[in-house]
């Protein structure tokens, strides 16, 4: 889940790219991406099996997501990369984080799978609803909003 976590995360850059008609740097860190990927996967199965896996699909999107996404960010807009990492990433899933840890220390656990069902739905739609608020265009909205009803009531 952290591994695609993080791949989740690392595809915005992606967007940029395709935003500003050059995808070149896309196709140059796929193939390291698959380089890392594959031949680390191989050592590492044989080794550790699907947990080594994991930790290896953990450390290769890391890398991807704090070594490649910085490089792409800042060749196509210089200083972007503080600026994403902080406002439009850690301010959103570090609430939504909290959200969810607190939850799963709140519920509690069952084999019954119709209730895991409705504690997904629950905890999903507290973890969406966290990370709406915390995002930048609501906090704009809010902001409209507040300034449209007391100016008009002046």
């Amino acid at each position: 889940a952290i591994g695609n976590f993080f791949l989740a995360i690392a595809a915005f850059p992606y967007y940029l790219q395709y935003a500003k008609g050059n995808l070149r740097f896309h196709l140059y860190g796929n193939i390291v991406f698959v380089t890392l990927l594959i031949p680390s996967l191989i050592i590492v199965v044989n080794n550790f099996g699907g947990v080594g896996a994991g930790y290896v699909w953990i450390g290769v999107n890391a890398f991807y997501l704090f070594m490649w996404v910085p490089f792409i960010n800042n060749y196509f807009v210089k200083g972007l990369n503080k600026q994403w990492y902080i406002y439009d990433i850690l301010k959103i899933c570090i609430p939504a984080i909290i959200t969810s840890c607190l939850l799963s220390s709140f519920l509690p656990a069952t084999n019954n799978r119709i209730y895991i069902f409705f504690q997904l739905c629950f905890v999903g739609f507290l973890i969406l609803l966290v990370s709406l608020i915390m995002s930048g265009d609501v906090n704009k909205m809010k902001y409209k909003l507040k300034y449209k009803f007391f100016h008009e009531r002046s």
